[in-house]
């Protein structure tokens, strides 16, 4: 178990700090089951770490995502990525978390 650092976008923290966002994909592995990481200093555990196909994650983890729809995860992912913006078949990191006792 280590204290990891998992950058967010400020427009997340209410969603995080409400447990209506629970996961986020990224690119590259962020940490392993069992690591923590804090949001407005607040303290979350991950509780799984795997590879996804991006597709997966729109059509079946927007809600973990916090979006409310997979629409909507596809435009947040177009905001963060705008030069490649959203490819189905990109492979990433699905990061799951809940919050530390």
């Amino acid at each position: 178990m280590s204290e990891i650092t998992i950058p967010f976008r400020p427009e997340f923290y209410e969603k995080i700090l409400e447990g209506t966002k629970t996961m986020t994909c990224r690119s590259e592995r962020m940490g392993e089951a069992g690591d923590l990481f804090k949001v407005c200093g607040q303290r979350f555990v991950l509780t799984q770490v795997f590879r996804a196909i991006l597709q997966y994650v729109v059509t079946d983890a927007y809600i973990q995502e916090g979006c409310e729809s997979p629409g909507d995860l596809i435009r947040v992912w177009e905001k963060i990525h705008p030069i490649k913006g959203y490819e189905p078949n990109t492979i990433v990191w699905a990061h799951c978390w809940r919050e530390a006792p």
